[in-house]
């Protein structure tokens, strides 16, 4: 068999469950096959990407036939390039988003046997995620991110107001039964009391945020996604990119503050979707809760 072992380049590594099972294999791309020939040239002439190698074949006692391997630049996923079945014959499948927005056959891969036409699709597609498709991206799981919060507090809302109501139910029986007590402010009234007011006070609080994020429109607001280096930027119908020194002034305040919340944070600026992406509101002043 005419190949090598895959693992003597810097830029390849095994997944987790082919360490776990297989550590000391030889890990084998086959230059006999269209497949193996693509594969050894895709990673030969990108050492900057990174090859996780996912599955294949077992081969005798220590050698492994890969065939199915992920393609990262740094931690961003570009694709998939593996050999499978099409019918009687293995062909190479290439799969990423953008492939898959062009395809409705064969789950949205390109599938092929030819080693020149792989590596054309490759080339074409292996790329790293254009601000527009980044912006896209992050939009999506900031609606997302919102649709749940918005969700869990429609629930919680109607939770908290109900004990709001048996809190006040209480405090009025209280009033009627107690009512020197509480007018005296002994320590069952003040109980009482204390009980209601923060009860009315988590009620409100619960309240601006269902506020806050269903009147929230993407539309109407910026969308931050924070780069290895600079920012990608969506505000109204303008895509742009800057760095620490370029990014707009009103942005530079909420985004410091979003930063140092965790993710599903609502503070009054705006909402952290992740690590990476920020949803900036144009207006509005409330503490920050956590939801």
């Amino acid at each position: 068999m005419s190949g090598f072992n895959a693992l003597t380049l810097p830029n390849v590594r095994l997944s987790q469950k082919l360490l776990e099972r297989w550590p000391t294999h030889t890990y084998f791309l086959n230059r006999g096959t269209s497949y193996g020939e693509v594969m050894s040239t895709v990673i030969t002439k990108n050492p900057h990407w990174d090859f996780e190698l996912m599955g294949g074949e077992v081969r005798g006692e220590d050698t492994y036939d890969v065939r199915h391997i992920k393609v990262y630049a740094g931690k961003e996923w570009l694709g998939t390039v593996s050999y499978e079945y099409h019918g009687s014959d293995r062909k190479i499948h290439i799969a990423n988003a953008r492939i898959a927005s062009e395809r409705v056959r064969n789950q949205g891969k390109a599938v092929t046997a030819d080693p020149k036409r792989a590596l054309s699709l490759i080339s074409k597609a292996f790329y790293r995620k254009t601000p527009t498709e980044l912006m896209a991206q992050a939009r999506g799981e900031a609606s997302n991110l919102l649709y749940r919060i918005n969700s869990d507090i429609a629930m919680r809302f109607t939770q908290r107001r109900n004990n709001f109501n048996e809190s006040a139910g209480e405090f009025v029986l209280a009033m009627q039964v107690e009512l020197a007590a509480i007018m005296n402010a002994s320590p069952n009234g003040r109980d009482l009391i204390g009980k209601l007011e923060e009860r009315s006070q988590s009620l409100r609080a619960l309240a601006d945020i269902k506020e806050l994020i269903t009147t929230s429109d993407l539309n109407k607001a910026t969308t931050v996604v924070a780069m290895p280096v600079g920012y990608v930027v969506h505000s109204g119908d303008t895509l742009s990119t800057h760095t620490d020194d370029t990014l707009p002034e009103d942005l530079r305040g909420p985004l410091g503050m979003l930063k140092l919340t965790e993710a599903g944070t609502v503070l009054p600026v705006g909402v952290r979707v992740n690590d990476t992406v920020f949803f900036i509101r144009n207006e509005g002043e409330s503490d920050a809760v956590k939801v």
